[in-house]
């Protein structure tokens, strides 16, 4: 009995050591995988994306992906990204123990893809870099091109850029940076419409013309209403009606009159544009009638010789003997 029992506590002694040395195993991966740094970067942006957990080791959950499989993963964007362009950014990691020691693993690269909420590819971004070999650990970060999408995209698939590669480069991206956003419609330069207002009061008529650049309106009349939009702003614009009329005119605003003449008035669009100027012409007075000429035509006279004489008499009729004369 007594050697039973000597037998039964060293065998307990011998597990309870076996048991230490487990756990102590245990407890020094746990503290060695706690130790690991991690991604050395995050993604910059407006918006940023962050893919999952990144761990250390081999778990194939969480981001990592393959060359083999899988070779891509979908992930909803932190926030849809409106249709516009935007400039990309991203950072990838790799680490588990002894990845220092094996070969090197040159496609340890990836792509992002933009997705609509149906599934569509709105918009590639360019490849990753490598991360580096001989290390336990590894981190790439940096830019991923710009993109241009014509939709909202509220999706992002991460896609291995070497799929089918002989070894698996294994790779874990870690985020996704946008900056950017909608493309603002080109601003429509201000412009600004002039309106004349001709009337006569004593049916003068006159011949009214706007002119402001190639834009270019004409009229005749006692009571001649003309518009012009569409004037670009720092425009010079000329108002010209027949000249020898009494005419009063009036431009609103007053600020626009840049020379006024007896036949007309110029103005200067504002630099803000939008304005609608008016010239009002009111006419009271005619139009001068030309004065009347008179001409005297005087019949020329026969020259004879050099020297001028008197018409000649008409010749008196003559009777010949034996011949009655033409009364007739």
């Amino acid at each position: 009995m007594e050697i039973n029992t000597t037998l039964n506590t060293r065998i307990a002694g011998f597990i309870a050591a076996a048991l230490l040395l487990v756990v102590t195993a245990v407890l020094t991966m746990a503290g060695s995988v706690s130790a690991q740094t991690g991604p050395g970067a995050t993604c910059t942006g407006d918006t940023s994306t962050t893919f999952g957990t990144n761990y250390f080791g081999f778990e194939e959950w969480g981001n990592r992906i393959y060359s083999t499989s899988p070779t891509s993963r979908e992930f909803a964007l932190s926030s849809p990204l409106e249709a516009g362009t935007y400039v990309l950014d991203g950072v990838s990691y790799d680490g588990y123990p002894g990845r220092e020691m094996i070969d090197p693993q040159p496609r340890e690269q990836w792509f992002a893809e933009l997705l609509s909420a149906d599934g569509t590819v709105l918009a590639t971004s360019s490849v990753t870099g490598d991360i580096a070999d001989g290390v336990q650990e590894g981190t790439w970060s940096g830019a991923l091109g710009e993109v241009s999408i014509d939709q909202t995209a509220v999706k992002v698939r991460i896609s291995h850029a070497s799929p089918g590669s002989i070894s698996i480069n294994s790779v874990r991206p870690v985020c996704l940076g946008a900056t950017g956003g909608p493309v603002a419609p080109a601003p429509t330069p201000p412009t600004s419409s002039i309106v004349v207002d001709y009337d006569s009061t004593n049916a003068a008529a006159s011949d009214v013309m706007v002119v402001c650049g190639n834009l270019e309106e004409s009229a005749t009349g006692t009571s001649v209403d003309l518009a012009i939009d569409g004037i670009a702003a720092e425009s010079s614009c000329a108002v010209r009606y027949t000249p020898g009329l009494s005419c009063t005119v009036v431009v609103d605003p007053a600020s626009s009159v840049s020379a006024t003449s007896g036949d007309g008035v110029n103005v200067q669009i504002p630099d803000e544009g939008d304005a609608n100027i008016v010239v009002d012409i009111d006419c009271a007075g005619t139009i001068a009638a030309p004065a009347a000429t008179t001409t005297t035509t005087t019949a020329p006279a026969v020259e004879v010789q050099g020297q001028v004489e008197a018409p000649a008499a008409a010749p008196t009729a003559q009777v010949q003997p034996g011949t009655p004369a033409f009364t007739g």
